[in-house]
């Protein structure tokens, strides 16, 4: 439970500190959203309340630490904690792992559409052009080839540091009876 809680610290932190100091990649103007990998990669692999932990975490670290509008940033990355969640029994049946990229693009993809409609909302005006949505797209495609070596040292992390999940039930099976006369 210690090395979890010091894990989703450090993790949170650097998350947030790489978000800040990584450049937009000239040809896209665009750069892959980290912290927002990183709640999606707990919400796929962690206990629902762990994840949802994580996420409030790197939001409200976020929000003190980037400029902007306090709780923005925490309400897109928990939005996007339970849209995976909802998500993830989907996600469980299709069972493959090559298949975070996809996951990944689909969750960067609604936490961008959150992101800018909370941006919208806060400046009291419409303005829906085709430019957010190319953000929106290239933020996504970017995210998704970013996931692939990040997913996969998180896994390495987490092997090495021998820390074994414990599987949850969504919907768990109640005891049934044979008949209602026992």
């Amino acid at each position: 439970m210690l090395v979890i809680f010091l894990l989703f610290l450090f993790i949170g932190f650097l998350s947030i500190f790489g978000q800040m100091i990584m450049p937009d990649l000239p040809f896209f103007y665009a750069k892959p959203e980290v912290s927002a990998l990183f709640v999606i990669y707990f919400t796929l692999r962690m206990p629902f309340f762990y994840a949802f932990g994580f996420s409030l975490y790197t939001g409200i670290l976020s929000d003190l630490l980037i400029p902007g509008i306090f709780g923005t940033t925490t309400l897109s990355l928990i939005l996007l904690f339970l849209f995976i969640s909802i998500l993830k029994p989907l996600f469980e049946k299709i069972g493959n792992y090559w298949m975070f990229p996809l996951y990944g693009s689909v969750g960067i993809f609604f936490y961008s559409l959150v992101s800018y409609l909370l941006f919208e909302l806060e400046n009291h005006q419409w303005y829906w052009s085709l430019e957010p949505w190319t953000k929106c797209v290239s933020i996504s495609f970017l995210s998704a080839l970013f996931s692939i070596p990040l997913f996969l040292i998180m896994d390495l992390v987490f092997a090495l540091l021998k820390i074994s999940l414990p599987q949850e039930e969504f919907f768990p099976s109640f005891f049934k009876k044979n008949s209602n006369l026992s």
